[in-house]
């Protein structure tokens, strides 16, 4: 894969991170960049016609991200509007939540934008039986940190690769459990260990444990490489019970 060299030119969308979780595809429009702009108290002198004698900003201009979210997969459903997966689906909430974590968006051109403290709500609209996919319709607006760090930076995109966890445990009689994986860019996944398989959804890892007849414990691990980089690295290691 060609390293993207960043020119200043931010384009093209890789991927979005909540709270270190991978969001699903967006719908080809992209993110939205806006918000409201800023709001100013005016002062006016009888003697001055030509325009106000001092300006002072009442409210400082938001910053709100918009974008659609078009796949529904139950684990894509909870990480925006909360709700329960379960075995059959996803349950929506009783009541529409609003959370708040930090944002990461990679772009096509070789930038980052970090977000320190964002809320995120998400509402499910669109038609059903037309051409376009039903979809979550998602906000995110930048908020102040409770510190003196900045409300967000772009930054070249240097090459990593993260899971979410590392460490998975197993019952005896065999589970299921998720991996969140965090990238800069495409990545390869190596052989699920005997007794396991995996299986990659949008930048999650659904691992399965079958039974263990055994009274031995099963244990293995599963590597993720990052393509771009054959270096970078991460092993989630597997422990079943005997």
């Amino acid at each position: 894969m060609e390293a993207t060299i960043n020119d200043g030119y931010i384009m093209l969308l890789d991927a979005v991170y909540f709270g270190g979780k991978k969001m699903g595809n967006i719908a080809e429009e992209g993110i939205e960049w806006g918000g409201d702009n800023a709001e100013y108290i005016k002062l006016y002198a009888a003697q001055v016609r030509t325009g106000p004698v001092k300006k002072i900003r009442k409210k400082a201009a938001s910053n709100v991200l918009k974008f659609n979210l078009i796949e529904l997969l139950p684990e894509n459903c909870a990480a925006v509007m909360g709700g329960k997966v379960t075995e059959e689906g996803w349950e929506a909430p009783s009541e529409s939540i609003v959370l708040e974590d930090n944002v990461k968006i990679i772009s096509g051109t070789g930038q980052t934008v970090e977000i320190a403290k964002a809320s995120l709500e998400g509402m499910v609209r669109g038609k059903l039986g037309g051409t376009d996919p039903l979809h979550i319709e998602c906000e995110l607006e930048v908020l102040t940190p409770s510190d003196t760090s900045a409300p967000f930076k772009i930054t070249e995109t240097k090459p990593f690769i993260e899971a979410k966890p590392t460490e998975l445990t197993f019952k005896k009689t065999g589970e299921t459990k998720v991996v969140d994986i965090s990238a800069s860019g495409p990545f390869s996944m190596s052989a699920a260990p005997a007794g396991f398989t995996a299986e990659a959804k949008g930048g999650r890892i659904i691992i399965t444990a079958a039974a263990n007849g055994t009274t031995s414990q099963r244990t293995g691990k599963i590597t993720f490489k990052l393509k771009a980089d054959p270096a970078k690295t991460v092993d989630v290691n597997l422990t079943q019970a005997g």
